[in-house]
């Protein structure tokens, strides 16, 4: 058998798995057929090692926001939209065509730590307005912070961007290897900036009207 690259190493596997188990029945007596190497077993394992990495890098990103904002509020907002981000990207990615590989969830792995950095500075924004103008309505502080600082997180996308794209036109194995692995990036930083400057500030502004709510204070 001769490998195809647009064969799912996985999905062949599988199926050759149960075509056996089909056959087997029909084999002579004394006759057995197996496998002597599967590559789909260091295939499997590496897509684990690489989820697991891309878990405890969400984790760490939450665990850190935690640390250095110190307000579970913020941190709040953040643990909510970082799946939102992620569950977007899956969608985009099955919209594309790629599968769940190495390269894209490399790609996943390498975005996880600047895809709530948009994110970040919005709440931030919103919480030092929310500060320095208390007596405003938290709906009138979220569109004021979130108008001031676009675009300033859109020029900061684009310039990040800028710095995988060209990848994608440098002709031969480099782009053909990496496709997948800067794609994954760019996208999911776009949607980071779609959800920076749209679901975090209405995220944001639930969490202060439910907190305020809480504590008995008219917002």
């Amino acid at each position: 058998m001769l490998k195809q690259a647009d064969a799912n190493t996985v999905e062949v596997a599988q199926a050759v798995n149960r075509r056996l188990a089909e056959l087997a029945p029909a084999l002579p007596e004394g006759v057995r057929m197996g496998m002597v190497e599967n590559q789909a077993d260091y295939v499997s394992a590496a897509l684990a090692g690489v989820r697991n990495a891309a878990i405890e890098a969400a984790i760490l990103v939450i665990l850190i926001v935690w640390l250095f904002l110190g307000s579970l509020r913020q941190v709040l907002v953040i643990a909510l939209a970082l799946p939102l981000t992620l569950i977007l990207n899956f969608g985009l990615m099955q919209l594309s065509g790629f599968s769940l590989n190495i390269f894209s969830l490399g790609g996943l792995v390498i975005a996880i730590g600047v895809l709530v950095d948009n994110s970040i500075v919005v709440i931030e924004t919103i919480t030092r307005r929310r500060h320095d103008r208390p007596e405003d309505p938290i709906n009138a502080v979220v569109v004021d912070a979130t108008s001031e600082i676009g675009p300033a997180i859109v020029a900061a996308t684009l310039s990040f961007l800028a710095l995988f794209v060209p990848f994608l036109l440098v002709p031969g194995l480099v782009s053909l290897l990496f496709r997948e692995l800067i794609l994954v990036i760019a996208g999911i930083v776009v949607i980071s900036l779609v959800m920076a400057v749209t679901v975090t500030p209405m995220i944001t502004a639930l969490v202060w009207q439910t907190g305020a709510a809480a504590q008995g204070i008219s917002l």
